[in-house]
C-alpha cells in the first residue's frame, strides 16, 4: 500500500495497519503466527490474541510487517526452489536418505543463525564454494535436472569473487562486518 492509499484511510478516520501473516494460515488458521505493524497498534493485537490469534506487535512503521515477510519469502522460497532441485536429483540417483540424513550439521542452530553463518563465511569462501557450484551444475544436467537454482548460486559466489573482498588473513567477520562488505562492495543495485 503506498503513502497515498494509507493518506487516503486516515483522511476518512480510518487506521491504518500492516498486518502479515508468517506462517501456514491453511494449517495453522487464527493460530498463525501474525506480525503487527502501525500506530498505536497494541489494543488491536491484545484484541486479536483475547480472540485466538497469535499476533506480536512489530513496531510504529506501517509496512515493516509486510516488508519483514516479503524478506522472509526470499529466504523460504528460495530454500524450497533448491530443496526441489537437489531431492529430485537425490531421488534420481538414489541417494535422498544419505542426503537427507547428512543435514545433522544445520539442525544444530536455528534457521536464522544458520543462515547468519552463511553470510558470514561467504566473506572467505566464496572462491571454493563457486567453483564447487560449477561441479555441481554439471552433475545436474547428468542426472537430467536443468540447473536453474544453482546456476543462479553460482553466479551470485561469482559475483563476490570478482569483487575481491576475501579477506588476506583468511578471518571470518561478524555478520555485521559481513553484511557491510557486501552492502557497499558487492551487492549493488543503489
Amino acid at each position: 500500500m503506498s503513502d497515498e492509499d494509507r493518506a487516503a484511510i486516515e483522511s476518512g478516520g480510518g487506521r491504518y495497519i500492516d498486518i502479515a501473516v508468517m506462517g501456514g494460515f491453511f494449517k495453522q488458521g487464527i493460530r498463525a503466527p501474525m506480525l503487527v505493524a502501525g500506530e498505536d497498534v497494541e489494543a488491536v493485537v491484545a484484541w486479536m490474541n483475547d480472540n485466538g490469534f497469535d499476533a506480536k506487535v512489530l513496531g510504529l512503521k506501517p509496512g515493516s510487517a509486510s516488508s519483514v515477510k516479503m524478506v522472509r519469502s526470499v529466504l523460504i522460497k528460495g530454500v524450497e526452489a533448491l530443496g526441489v532441485e537437489a531431492y529430485v536429483t537425490a531421488e534420481r540417483q538414489g541417494i535422498l536418505e544419505e542426503v537427507m540424513g547428512c543435514m545433522g550439521d544445520v539442525d544444530q542452530l536455528s534457521f536464522g543463525n544458520f543462515v547468519a553463518t552463511l553470510v558470514q563465511t561467504h566473506i572467505v569462501h566464496a572462491h571454493r564454494r563457486w567453483e564447487e557450484m560449477g561441479l555441481v551444475a554439471q552433475t545436474l544436467r547428468e542426472t537430467g535436472v536443468e540447473p536453474l537454482m544453482t546456476e543462479t548460486t553460482e553466479r551470485s559466489l561469482h559475483r563476490t569473487v570478482d569483487a575481491g573482498i576475501a579477506p588476506a588473513d583468511g578471518k571470518v567477520p561478524s555478520l555485521d562486518e559481513a553484511l557491510k562488505i557486501l552492502s557497499e562492495k558487492v551487492v549493488r543495485g543503489r
